[in-house]
């Protein structure tokens, strides 16, 4: 008979395995959080190219929620299973052990997706396989209790635990299925809001004069301040000591009522969006300008526009297709006062040397395929086909594909994707990327500065105008 403690282990290694296939969701959908922060830099790592890939959904449903819902019904198992008495725990531990093993020949099989079909490594997905293997071994002593298996059916108790595994299975169902559309909904608000708000969001204290305002005047510490005696007087004098414990004082309260202030931020979502925001701006103030030639970058927008967005994108990213939709919606908002400048940067280890391995096979054929539909005065027509198709890897037949319906003369494109000199176009603007820290996508610069946020694009624009001594932008549509 197995015993409880390695039931328990078994069940803090699953549940620890939902947790890591919880914090992978997010990142399927590029909404960032612990999987983004723990893999790298977001667009360039591993769990980015593996979790946004081709392969990171099952008939449309991402494999981070499968992988979820699998160790969850695996945790509700084990937690019956310990929870049941002598005659049905060896036949729902046996249960268990069928499923983890059943999930191990699943997780060679994505081992080796990630290792032959997309040549990257997500190292969280890795930790949910080694925790599936470790529960594994936790469970291995009850395979002697598959005999007891075949029985539960019959037995009283057993018939409980079943039931109960029912009802966990629709509820912990129930809930992944809640997790995805409240994902979805989100990425839908992400890119219906995307670049932000034109206005300050406002000050991130209360306008009302509080003791918690950092400026705020602190109590008179000089009348509770005792006498101070000759062995622990501050040099200066008696007055000078009190008047120092006194400011000492003032300068502690003034401490705790910004330390009250950081938290009532942190734990108001508009006051902290504020407050990043706020702190966006200044970065971006304070920041140098880049040297980016935008002599022969396609570009949307007046020539002379006063205000320029250079974006370097990656035809494969997801979240520059989203982006591209936002922009293209923006731009007829800004009154002629906006122009929009694209630059390649694919994330694709045969045309970037910043990117060894993994990324998005083909961004570069696809970045050739636009410098050549550039050269025939089509590259819009071309970008907006290439996001359209939403491809996850691409080679050249895909370039030919989508040069046909963007209306390109398909046999000089057939020679211009190949051509020495389109390449070298594209090595070039990778450098100056990579010379202007580039390291993933989309990376915007507004007026050759870096947006340290996408989302306050509006804001940072309408900042522009406003040190240009040019009138403000009406809030977009």
């Amino acid at each position: 008979m197995i015993s409880n403690a390695r039931l328990l282990i078994a069940l803090v290694l699953v549940t620890l395995a939902a947790l890591v296939a919880a914090a992978l969701l997010p990142q399927h959908y590029g909404l960032g959080g612990a999987a983004v922060d723990l893999c790298g830099e977001p667009g360039a790592s591993g769990c980015d190219a593996v979790n946004q890939s081709a392969w990171s959904e099952l008939a449309g449903f991402p494999v981070a929620a499968v992988g979820l819902l699998f160790y969850a019904l695996l945790a509700a198992l084990l937690g019956l299973a310990a929870a049941a008495g002598d005659a049905s725990r060896p036949g729902l531990a046996a249960l268990a052990l069928a499923g983890l093993g059943a999930g191990l020949l699943v997780d060679l099989g994505l081992l080796a997706v990630q290792a032959f079909a997309i040549g990257a490594y997500c190292p969280l997905c890795l930790g949910t396989y080694a925790l599936g293997l470790g529960a594994f071994v936790a469970l291995w002593p009850a395979r002697r209790g598959a005999g007891v298996l075949a029985r539960l059916p019959g037995d009283g108790e057993g018939r409980v635990s079943l039931v109960g595994l029912g009802i966990a299975a629709i509820a912990v169902s129930a809930g992944v299925a809640a997790l995805v559309l409240q994902m979805q909904a989100r990425r839908a608000l992400r890119d219906a809001t995307m670049l932000g708000s034109p206005l300050a969001a406002g000050p991130s204290t209360p306008t009302e004069p509080t003791s918690e305002h950092a400026g705020a005047v602190a109590p008179d510490a000089s009348a509770e301040a005792p006498e101070a005696s000759t062995e622990d007087a501050i040099p200066g004098g008696e007055a000078g000591g009190v008047e120092d414990i006194a400011r000492y004082r003032r300068e502690a309260e003034a401490a705790q009522a910004e330390a009250r202030r950081l938290k009532e931020i942190l734990d108001d979502p508009q006051k902290l969006e504020a407050y990043r925001s706020d702190e966006s701006v200044a970065q971006f103030e304070a920041a140098g300008a880049e040297p980016i030639d935008l002599g022969s970058s396609p570009f949307k927008g007046p020539e002379n526009a006063p205000v320029k967005i250079v974006e370097y994108s990656d035809f494969l990213c997801p979240y520059c297709r989203s982006l591209a939709g936002a922009l293209s919606g923006y731009l007829p908002q800004t009154e002629g006062r906006v122009a929009i400048h694209f630059k390649h940067y694919p994330l694709d280890p045969s045309c970037n040397p910043a990117v060894e391995r993994g990324g998005h096979p083909g961004a570069c054929a696809l970045a050739m395929g636009a410098i050549c539909a550039q050269e025939q005065g089509k590259f819009w027509p071309y970008h907006d086909r290439v996001y359209a198709a939403d491809l996850h890897e691409a080679g050249i037949p895909d370039v030919l594909r989508i040069g046909d319906e963007a209306g390109l003369d398909r046999t000089a494109l057939e020679r211009c994707v190949v051509a020495p000199a389109t390449r070298q176009r594209l090595d070039r603007e990778i450098a100056e990327g990579r010379e202007a820290d580039v390291t993933g996508t989309p990376t915007l610069f507004v007026n050759g500065k870096r947006l340290p946020r996408i989302n306050d694009l509006v804001r940072i624009v309408g900042s522009e105008l406003e040190r240009l001594g040019l009138p403000p932008l009406a809030a977009p549509r």
